[in-house]
């Protein structure tokens, strides 16, 4: 998809864009809402992404990509509870990495 190939090419407005559009569409996809939060991580827009990350989650409570993006945004806007929340669910599927341990860590 073209989106990701600019989002590795670094151009994450770029691609961003192209989510978006591809959101109007299907605003419950999400495997779009996180590709869509992962850009605008790379944009600093943290609540933005912290909204985008928290929709995919609950729609798909298995996606540990969303789990693992909602920590991070989570963690960008001061909120422990819902980091917490978010590697314990991540944390179901997936092994602790040296960056989930400094999530963890900071969240306490």
């Amino acid at each position: 998809m073209l989106a990701e190939v600019l989002a590795e090419a670094g151009d994450a407005a770029g691609s961003d864009h192209l989510y978006v559009a591809l959101l109007a569409a299907s605003p419950e996809d999400p495997v779009l809402l996180v590709a869509h939060g992962q850009n605008l991580i790379r944009q600093l827009k943290y609540a933005e992404a912290f909204a985008a990350f928290d929709k995919a989650t609950r729609l798909d409570p298995a996606n540990t990509d969303g789990w693992s993006g909602l920590a991070f945004a989570a963690s960008k806007t001061n909120q422990p509870s819902i980091t917490i929340q978010a590697l314990t669910m991540r944390a179901k599927s997936l092994p602790e990495l040296p960056s989930t341990y400094f999530l963890w860590a900071t969240a306490y």
